[in-house]
């Protein structure tokens, strides 16, 4: 069996959502945790003439987090022999789901995860700055 070697994004020791996010190439123009020890990490991106957002659920334990049951959890220094093929999966997962059109058009009220109080306010204001100042670039 051949194992996957550790992305060149991923961090030393455990990967981050962060990473993954990062990993994409796409501007960060704003970001919000949504949650305690469990919740949703809210992403506004930026790519060329595009703003898009990305909602990604999290876990506090390997049991209700998929990134925490994707990671090897190695600590490879040299020759890692570590199968990162369900944390690469994961990241092509989450890539999938940026959307780049309007949260206020494509949120629908009863999202199952639009639990907290001021998600759904915060992805359209931050949607819409990112819009502003990419059309005040443009002009």
């Amino acid at each position: 069996m051949n194992a996957t070697p550790k992305p060149s994004w991923a961090g030393k020791d455990y990967t981050t959502y962060g990473d993954i996010v990062e990993s994409f190439g796409y501007e960060v123009v704003a970001e919000e945790d949504f949650g305690d020890y469990q919740g949703d990490f809210c992403y506004i991106l930026k790519s060329g003439n595009r703003i898009g957002y990305l909602i990604i659920g999290y876990g506090s334990c390997s049991g209700c987090d998929a990134l925490q049951d994707a990671q090897p959890f190695c600590r490879c220094e040299t020759d890692c022999v570590c199968d990162w093929s369900n944390v690469v999966q994961l990241r092509d997962s989450i890539f999938n789901r940026i959307k780049w059109e309007s949260p206020e058009n494509a949120l629908p009220e009863n999202e199952w995860w639009l639990h907290e109080d001021g998600m759904k306010d915060w992805l359209v204001s931050a949607y819409e700055s990112a819009i502003k100042a990419l059309d005040g670039e443009q002009g």
